[in-house]
């Protein structure tokens, strides 16, 4: 598998992260939502695990929004809550 990657994201897993696969492996992205389309970039893995890094929302799902503060991705965890409050 190569170190940058094309995703689907399927679903968000506990902790927030969103789960999807790619040449049999199953990989967690940060800072996505579910159908969302992604590019990210492997950063570590182990057996058929893959952490990623997000590189860019290649197709937004509707509920994406504009980040509303500069350190979105220090409370990102506040959006992943909402978004689970909103869809429960």
């Amino acid at each position: 598998m190569a170190d940058e990657l094309r995703l689907s994201i399927e679903k968000l897993i506990y902790g927030g992260d969103g789960l999807a696969h790619a040449d049999g492996d199953t990989v967690f992205v940060p800072y996505v939502l579910p159908g969302e389309e992604v590019r990210a970039n492997a950063k570590s893995r182990k057996k058929k695990l893959v952490w990623a890094e997000l590189l860019e929302v290649t197709s937004p799902a509707k509920e994406r929004g504009k980040a509303r503060c500069s350190h979105f991705k220090n409370v990102a965890a506040a959006i992943t809550n909402t978004f689970r409050r909103r869809n429960s």
